[in-house]
């Protein structure tokens, strides 16, 4: 077994740690909590591109910058799509900025940004890996939105649907789980 496969067996999360991620698949989190999710996320996103372009910085010489910058790229996109799913709780980027996140929640890129400045170049490629892979699996495939964005897009909607205006949100295939474009889940975030 390799370094790698034991640390990513150490991160494993235990089957049923993560109370929040039944709850969101469920669809049973309250809204303003998705809000909270959102503002947390807002931070550790912006914080770790920078962090990750630290390490760019430290790390100049291919593969580790190449890596870096790919992470780093990654966080551009997360952040684009952060910003829909806060839209879709009717939270602007300014309500995000005004979130005052807690501890706790920023306790991992707070080690990531550690890491950056302090860490070898294998310890935070080995670091960065083992947690992507524990990160991916408590990530679920849906074929079709998550209750939340239904439930999100039908409460934003309900001005339109008194005007008389067809679907619920303006992207015809937000809630119905419909690729706007093909190959494409413009629904995920």
């Amino acid at each position: 077994m390799s370094l790698l496969d034991t640390v990513r067996g150490e991160l494993a999360p235990a089957e049923g740690a993560n109370r929040l991620v039944p709850l969101v698949a469920e669809g049973r989190l309250p809204l303003e909590r998705l809000a909270a999710l959102a503002g947390e996320e807002y931070r550790i996103i912006r914080s770790d591109r920078r962090s990750f372009l630290v390490l760019a910085a430290r790390f100049p010489d291919p593969p580790a910058v190449d890596f870096f910058i790919g992470l780093a790229q990654g966080e551009t996109l997360a952040l684009s799509k952060l910003l829909a799913f806060a839209a879709a709780l009717g939270m602007d980027e300014a309500a995000l900025e005004a979130y005052e996140p807690r501890p706790g929640c920023q306790a991992y890129p707070a080690y990531v940004a550690w890491l950056a400045l302090n860490g070898s170049e294998a310890d935070v490629a080995l670091a960065l890996v083992a947690n992507f892979a524990a990160w991916r699996r408590c990530r679920r495939s849906r074929s079709r939105p998550p209750p939340w964005r239904r439930r999100a897009c039908r409460e934003a909607s309900r001005p339109r649907r008194r005007a008389g205006t067809r679907g619920w949100c303006k992207r015809t295939s937000c809630c119905s789980g419909t690729p706007s474009q093909k190959g494409s889940r413009s629904w995920r975030f």
